[in-house]
């Protein structure tokens, strides 16, 4: 079996996802006669780019991601996608409407779904009822069970003699949306003066990357209630920081989006040889055995030489780590469960796939639609100059819209429009064009459309008009049309007629 993960670009695949994840996966398929490939979604040309008998979307969150899976699908191919982040069940958070839209029209083409955690597994049976799901641990690295025993009888015989404990905190400290890492630190960091109290000195290290690093999180660590010492984040400096570290310090808060993180950074502290202290959410409970949830008990622990990660207890780590950071385990599970994917369903008849602009289009989903068999379309609210398949222009006080068209646009339309329409040249492209203008009475009764004024508030509330109208325009040209909306901005409270599990939708807001 042959699996194609589709990510967004190269650069991803340095991720933690990635690198955690598939990575560590690839090999151990191997092994056992399967593959597992990595290609950047803007690799396929064309649906027909990439060979293989299964294929993944992983934080693909843009309308080539959509467009190729419907493709995929319609050549008989299984398609999935694998949910690290919970950005789609935030159903009141109006800074997500875009991606909940692309989920929800996505959905229609997936036969499975993966992530890494129970409780997404949950939300996921909510949002989509009956979608085949597998939990798919991220899988350890090294496993040393001898240097894991020497490191931790050394550095808890050191702080016991020192009276000093060395802390390590890793990952990565921010997100554009939600307050997590470094501030989740920031917020915890007085369970680390139960330490102080205790008579031990605190040594805090803390690897993250650079983006985190604004003005307001240096001035947030400069508060810490204990000295730090602060590096850039790499794979080497965490392992050797986690090998040194008496205890790393990993603290979660309870928002939506915290919760249903992996267990990658607890299952790399433990066989990386050091314990753990966490608290706030209980997110380390499936290895909760191995974890502290409050300094006082970690500090009994040290001095009664009996600390939950020691030689003695190697042995149940092993077989924990077995059934929850294990690489063979988990390829074992995926690949059972693809195997007992039933067969695709079949898809609708051959159709015309329209993908309609917001106010900001993606120059390289735009170039990319055409290959992928999908057609360009501008709305009402698009901005910029690109060469689109369709593009509609209010013209005159009667109503009147006239469209101007590519080939391919035009090889789209009703038969009795296509013999309308006019040739023109377009002398700032040079790419031959045509024009077709249309009557408001003859395909609605909506509102006239507007361009996108200067003023954000009015922008916004012509936004929902302004786009019903361009898919109004969509439905009366285009013969059996599957129309998608590709938008990157929020908020947009509402949206137009767009097809959700291969029903159209009423007009009733999508958020």
């Amino acid at each position: 079996m042959k699996i194609c993960v589709i990510i967004l670009s190269e650069d991803r695949r340095d991720t933690a996802g990635v690198r955690i994840r598939y990575s560590r996966l690839k090999p151990a398929l191997e092994q056992v006669g399967h593959s597992l490939e990595l290609v950047a979604i803007g690799d396929f040309t064309t649906p027909d780019s990439v060979t293989a008998d299964v294929f993944v979307f992983s934080k693909t969150h843009d309308m080539r991601a959509v467009v190729l899976a419907h493709a995929l699908r319609a050549r008989g191919h299984r398609v999935g996608i694998d949910l690290f982040d919970d950005y789609y069940s935030q159903a009141r958070d109006s800074r997500f409407v875009h991606l909940r839209r692309w989920f929800r029209s996505i959905l229609p083409t997936l036969d499975f779904a993966m992530c890494s955690t129970a409780s997404m597994a949950g939300r996921l049976g909510r949002l989509a009822p009956g979608l085949p799901c597998q939990i798919v641990n991220d899988p350890f690295g090294t496993f040393d069970v001898a240097a894991i025993a020497r490191s931790t009888a050394e550095a808890a015989a050191c702080a016991r003699a020192q009276k000093k404990l060395s802390v390590g905190w890793f990952g990565i400290g921010d997100n554009p949306q939600f307050s997590v890492g470094l501030d989740d630190l920031f917020a915890f960091s007085g369970e680390l003066l139960a330490a102080r109290r205790a008579g031990y000195a605190i040594e805090l290290n803390l690897l993250t990357n650079l983006r985190s690093m604004s003005d307001a999180r240096m001035e947030m660590l400069a508060r810490l209630p204990v000295p730090y010492h602060l590096e850039e984040w790499t794979p080497a400096r965490e392992a050797a920081l986690i090998a040194r570290s008496t205890l790393c310090f990993l603290p979660v808060n309870a928002q939506p989006f915290s919760v249903v993180k992996s267990l990658n950074r607890g299952v790399s502290t433990l066989t990386g040889g050091s314990q753990i202290l966490s608290v706030g959410f209980p997110l380390y409970d499936l290895i909760g055995e191995f974890v502290y949830r409050d300094m006082a008990t970690f500090i009994a622990d040290l001095e009664a030489d009996r600390l939950r990660l020691r030689a003695e207890t190697i042995p149940d780590l092993e077989a924990l780590m077995a059934r929850y950071g294990s690489v063979a385990h988990e390829v074992e599970g995926l690949f059972t469960f693809l195997l007992d994917l039933r067969a695709p369903s079949p898809v609708p008849a051959t159709r015309t796939v329209a993908v309609v602009h917001g106010l900001n289009p993606v120059e390289a989903v735009h170039k990319a639609l055409p290959g992928l068999g999908a057609l360009s379309v501008a709305s009402f609210n698009t901005r910029g100059t690109l060469n689109f398949d369709i593009a509609p222009e209010p013209r005159g006080k009667n109503g009147s819209v006239v469209l101007t068209l590519s080939k391919a646009g035009l090889g789209a339309l009703r038969k009795p429009l296509r013999a309308r329409a006019m040739p023109v040249g377009s002398s700032h492209t040079k790419v031959p064009c045509y024009r077709l203008e249309l009557n408001v009475e003859a395909f609605s009764d909506t509102a006239s459309a507007e361009r996108p004024p200067a003023n954000r508030l009015e922008e916004i509330s012509r936004y929902r008009r302004n786009m019903e109208r361009t898919t109004d325009i969509l439905d009366h040209v285009l013969e059996n049309a599957l129309v998608l909306i590709s938008e990157y901005q929020s908020p947009y409270w509402g949206g137009p007629k767009v097809e959700v599990a291969g029903v159209p939708a009423s007009r009733k807001a999508l958020s």
